[in-house]
């Protein structure tokens, strides 16, 4: 399994506004070929986030990020980061998932 992070910098009058969006692109995600699941995280004291993605393989993460859809969901979101965000892959080691 593979991860897609995305570190987010949110002007802190725009925090709502970016989770209403984040979960509209994740909407738009769940019938992606390989999407496991995703998670949002924030600190509302700072506007520091990540956007966790998780996929079957690392080549569906990669055809993620390169078919336009990031580019046109960063766009979109483009008005409510404080700075640009940054992507980054990794491989995922151990998942635990209890039900919550």
């Amino acid at each position: 399994m593979h991860a897609r992070v995305v570190t987010l910098n949110v002007r802190a009058d725009a925090a709502s506004e970016a989770v209403k969006r984040y979960e509209d692109s994740i909407e738009n995600s769940k019938n992606a070929p390989g999407y496991k699941m995703g998670i949002l995280l924030t600190n509302p004291k700072t506007g520091k986030g990540f956007s966790i993605t998780l996929w079957e393989t690392e080549a569906q993460v990669i055809e993620r990020n390169t078919d336009g859809y990031y580019q046109k969901q960063m766009e979109t979101m483009g008005d409510v980061w404080s700075k640009p965000p940054v992507l980054e892959d990794y491989q995922v080691n151990v998942f635990y998932n209890h039900d919550i």
